[in-house]
């Protein structure tokens, strides 16, 4: 890749349970930031679509026969820092050393044990209202 093809931001917009509603919706400031980057809306859930299982698929990459996660688990434990499978922020801070990451979310069990801890990533677990 070249450095006029170069990237210096990423960001990641999950909505659980959204649908197909962005794209019925009026979305003005949603739809400025898709305008700008990637999107899909032909994207599966993992079945059956329950939180941590979906989310664990989403941030590590893998079925959840593979990350092992459930609602119960990630409310409860850690995600193992060096489990086989590691999240995008894991992958991102390996190659990116310096980069800054964080990790904002309404649903506390993401920051709590779906994303791994001591990566030095920003983790803001609050509820809607005051993360928007």
């Amino acid at each position: 890749m070249s450095n006029a093809n170069a990237v210096s931001r990423v960001f990641i917009l999950g909505m659980d349970g959204a649908g197909s509603f962005i794209q019925h919706t009026a979305t003005p400031v949603i739809d400025a930031f898709l305008a700008k980057g990637a999107v899909t809306y032909d994207a599966q859930a993992q079945s059956p679509t329950i939180s941590a299982e979906c989310w664990g698929s989403v941030l590590h990459g893998v079925v959840p026969e593979k990350h092992g996660l459930t609602n119960e688990v990630a409310a409860s434990e850690p995600y193992p820092a060096e489990s086989p499978y590691p999240s995008v922020f894991r992958l991102a801070r390996k190659a990116w050393p310096e980069a800054k990451l964080a990790s904002f979310t309404s649903w506390s069990p993401i920051n709590d044990g779906i994303v791994e801890d001591g990566i030095g990533i920003h983790k803001e677990s609050l509820p809607d209202a005051d993360l928007v």
